[in-house]
């Protein structure tokens, strides 16, 4: 049996990462984010705006990629698939999760706007501070609990988090 030439097999390659590209219409944030913000207002106005969004595309069926980072076992690399509003699927760093452990059991993008939904007060005073951005296909691409800069209170390292939401996936 002869072996392919190269030129055949980079062109058959390259095909089959076309195919595969067409059967799912994913959206990555790289130049689709709204600018990174830091007064309240903007931040507000760019949440009502992917929150709109997203809520009249509303995907049955998609798969999130996002990195979850905070003091715990269960921080890193997650691909969490959604379908009819429900988490069918987690991934915790390439290993399946079984379904009775409860880690990321609602991380569906509807909790990702709950979670960004504070900083849209983010000139309040306090020790903690939360900021999100937005992508303009409607969707939370990363927020994050930190210090307070504004704040003089003492607050544990412990306490900050953040999810970076590499990529969102809808399938047909």
């Amino acid at each position: 049996m002869k072996t392919p030439c190269p030129l055949r097999l980079a062109c058959l390659t390259g095909l089959a990462v076309l195919v595969l590209a067409a059967c799912s219409n994913e959206v990555r944030q790289s130049g689709e984010l709204f600018p990174e913000r830091s007064s309240a207002s903007e931040i507000a106005a760019d949440y009502r705006e992917a929150l709109k969004t997203w809520n009249e595309i509303r995907p049955r069926h998609y798969t999130m990629h996002f990195r979850y980072g905070a003091f715990t076992p269960v921080a890193g690399n997650w691909e969490v698939e959604v379908r009819d509003g429900r988490v069918v699927r987690r991934m915790h760093d390439g290993q399946p999760v079984p379904a009775n452990r409860p880690a990321m059991t609602n991380m569906r993008m509807e909790r990702f706007f709950e979670l960004a939904a504070p900083a849209t007060n983010a000139d309040h005073p306090g020790p903690m501070r939360i900021f999100a951005r937005f992508t303009r296909q409607g969707w939370v691409a990363e927020v994050r609990r930190t210090k307070n800069p504004a704040s003089d209170l003492p607050m544990p390292k412990d306490l900050t988090w953040f999810y970076e939401i590499k990529s969102l996936t809808v399938h047909e």
